[in-house]
């Protein structure tokens, strides 16, 4: 694959190849990112493999529309150390707006206000409206 540029990628290929060690898949899965096909399935991969740095990619995992892989995206991040900005603060509040409607999803909305708080140094509210 690495000597063909052009062979044809599919989740499938990606699950195969997530079996080995992150030295070896990380830098084929980020070529991959272009393409929009696999990018809930390299979220997924990216998120697991790369926790001792904080890759580009995944802030974007949170605004997935799969939960599986915003879910993924969201643990790797508040595992990662803060990297001051304020880039995953958007799909963050997003990924919370969609998950308001979702009662069986709380444990997931509780560890999106944690990254917020981290990521702002700002306590953020878990309760009802204020008065």
């Amino acid at each position: 694959m690495q000597a063909n540029t052009a062979y044809p990628w599919s989740a499938p290929l990606i699950e195969l190849l997530s079996v080995l060690p992150p030295e070896e898949t990380t830098a084929l899965f980020r070529r991959q990112w272009g393409n929009m096909a696999l990018r809930d399935r390299l979220v997924l991969e990216l998120a697991q493999k790369t926790r001792s740095r904080r890759p580009g990619q995944i802030p974007v995992g949170l605004a997935s529309a799969d939960l599986k892989a915003a879910s993924a995206s969201l643990a790797a991040l508040l595992v990662l150390p803060r990297d001051g900005t304020t880039r995953p603060l958007v799909p963050a509040m997003r990924l919370l707006r969609a998950l308001l409607d979702q009662p069986k999803e709380e444990t997931l909305r509780t560890d999106v206000l944690k990254l917020v708080t981290r990521e702002t140094t700002q306590p953020a509210e878990t309760g009802g409206r204020r008065r």
